[in-house]
């Protein structure tokens, strides 16, 4: 994704690194300064085990290496003048921790369709807490205590300006929007980028009304989704209603555009309907009868 991202900023030097891709460096990003992009992940625990190719971790590496081949056709001496750094930021177990709500909530929740449930508590009940002001306020003060790390971190005593940018996916893209938002007060912080990432957004600026402002302290705002994502949504047209009939811009991947990914999406969801069709019949009396059996059990106590 990130490669994407840097496609679509201002164009001024064009390299090409095979037959197919020809990328373009953003000047800004050719000058004496340097960058650090700094990444929210989404809802849910990110060191889970049964996600392992998932997890917050490798989606890092992952962008670092997009980041190097990006970068690699770069001369030395450019390079030399600029450098790049990516630092995650995990708020998932700030949320969660110092709660014994866990412990409440593995009593009330329900044993059966557990893969359901255990979502929902690992990942929706991310998104109810921060419904929640002091959850919210919490959440958002451990991200700017953070960014300010990072920043004295990367901050030069050689004059050499640092840019910051900061990179929301999904439910962490709300949260980079408030962090920037709250930070937005402080003249001394600005933010080169904000990237909203599939995220909802748009829809909670709607939900909350009294207060849809674009941050001041932001310079470029890259609000980018796939089109089939249920969760993510524009939010160009609350800033400017005229962009209400303007369609949103097509990213390209490559020599393909992002669109095709939904012929796959399509292959896929094909694909687990027919197996859903195979299965549902014992699914469906593997469900009655342990309905049966918990109405039976739930009367007998009464």
């Amino acid at each position: 994704m990130f490669r994407q991202i840097f496609l679509i900023c201002n164009q001024s030097h064009r390299i090409r690194i095979n037959q197919q891709l020809l990328i373009t460096i953003p000047k800004r990003f050719l000058s004496t300064e340097n960058h650090v992009l700094i990444v929210l992940h989404g809802a849910g625990d990110q060191s889970n085990d049964s996600m392992v190719s998932l997890s917050f971790e490798n989606c890092i590496k992952s962008m670092q290496v997009n980041l190097s081949e990006v970068t690699n056709p770069i001369t030395s001496e450019q390079r030399k003048q600029t450098k790049i750094w990516i630092e995650p930021v995990e708020w998932h177990s700030k949320l969660r921790e110092s709660w014994d709500f866990n412990d409440i909530l593995e009593k009330v929740t329900l044993p059966s369709i557990q893969a359901i449930r255990d979502f929902t508590n690992g990942h929706l009940l991310d998104c109810a807490l921060y419904l929640t002001d002091v959850h919210r306020k919490r959440v958002v003060s451990e991200v700017i205590q953070s960014l300010n790390d990072i920043r004295k971190k990367y901050s030069s005593n050689d004059g050499i300006p640092l840019k910051i940018s900061v990179f929301g996916h999904s439910l962490g893209g709300i949260i980079a929007w408030d962090v920037v938002s709250d930070l937005s007060s402080l003249t001394e912080c600005e933010i080169e980028n904000l990237f909203i990432i599939g995220s909802p957004v748009g829809m909670m600026l709607a939900i909350r009304q009294n207060n849809i402002t674009r941050p001041q302290n932001v310079k470029h705002i890259f609000n980018v989704f796939h089109p089939l994502d249920p969760l993510a949504y524009r939010m160009e047209p609350l800033f400017s209603p005229s962009n209400s009939s303007k369609p949103p811009v097509l990213i390209k991947r490559g020599d393909k555009e992002i669109k095709n990914m939904g012929d796959e999406l399509r292959e896929k969801v094909n694909q687990y309907i027919d197996l859903l069709d195979v299965t549902k019949l014992s699914t469906f009396q593997r469900f009655f009868s342990s309905s049966s059996s918990s109405t039976s059990s739930s009367s007998s106590s009464s």
